[in-house]
């Protein structure tokens, strides 16, 4: 890339057409998102790439409390090889770090060997494998019965910050979800104890994609609880969920008969050059 223009400029409305060209270039196998999510949901964090005035490739990343995600990231077929995901994930790394960032995270498909050693190379590495999966809702009835009585209820603004600490999610993550629309964030909890427990379990289900994510389990067997309590919530026939670092629970949903979409591992690291906590 060394004798080519590169440009990075903020994502406008009217990219529509090139994220609906490159999105499925993810091969995540889901559809693509509708012109109206791109404009609320992913537009205002994207970046698009343009190298020699042509329009090659985009990144969506996310700020959150002191962590920023990295969501997407795209570089189309005529452009590959030539540095250009390098130069997005250190522009946006530069822009996570002003926004007070300390630590970044992505997901990657543990085959992509060349971009599994990009991040590395910028201080990100592998914490856990993940498998996302997708079935009807159906399979609920066909789960193990759940080993005690636990119900599905809104997370509130002073349990979330437990919640995300727990189970090792970004500060202010939960929060952010479910601002949103359509998206729905909901905890167990053991009706005999009406005290916070943050182990036990939480999703966030967004009823436009449709699925969970993020969706942790202290324990497997309480999938039917948590799958039981978000079906009255669901707009369509099918759902989706990752079981993230959590092989146990990726076996409850193979056994049912859950369709495995795609494997990835999950890596985070340290911003190099943030600032430390005071």
């Amino acid at each position: 890339m060394s004798t080519a223009t590169i440009k990075l400029r903020d994502a406008q409305d009217a990219d529509y057409p090139l994220f609906a060209r490159l999105f499925p270039e993810l091969t995540t196998g889901d559809p693509v998102p509708s012109a109206e999510r791109w404009r609320e949901r992913v537009a205002p964090d994207s970046l698009i790439a343009e190298v020699d005035g042509a329009v090659a490739g985009y990144i969506f990343y996310e700020v959150l409390d002191g962590a920023g995600y990295i969501r997407h990231i795209v570089v189309d077929a005529p452009a590959r090889g030539r540095g250009l995901g390098r130069h997005m994930v250190q522009a946006v790394g530069e822009r996570m770090r002003e926004r007070g960032c300390r630590t970044w995270r992505l997901n990657v498909r543990p085959e992509n060997t060349p971009a599994i050693e990009l991040y590395r190379s910028v201080g990100l590495e592998v914490v856990h494998a993940s498998v996302a999966f997708r079935f009807p809702w159906a399979l609920v009835d066909r789960l193990p019965p759940p080993r005690r009585s636990l119900d599905a209820v809104p997370v509130g603004d002073d349990e979330a910050t437990a919640i995300e600490a727990h189970f090792g999610l970004p500060s202010g993550q939960l929060r952010q979800l479910g601002a949103a629309a359509g998206v729905y964030v909901r905890r167990l909890a053991d009706p005999s104890r009406p005290e916070l427990d943050p182990s036990l379990g939480v999703a966030a289900f967004d009823t436009g994609f449709p699925g969970c994510f993020p969706f942790r389990l202290g324990d497997a067997r309480d999938l039917r609880s948590m799958l039981a309590g978000l079906r009255p919530l669901a707009t369509s026939p099918e759902m989706g969920v990752v079981a993230e670092g959590h092989e146990e629970l990726a076996q409850v949903l193979i056994a049912a008969g859950a369709t495995i979409k795609f494997r990835f591992v999950h890596m985070t690291g340290e911003l190099a050059g943030a600032a430390s906590e005071p």
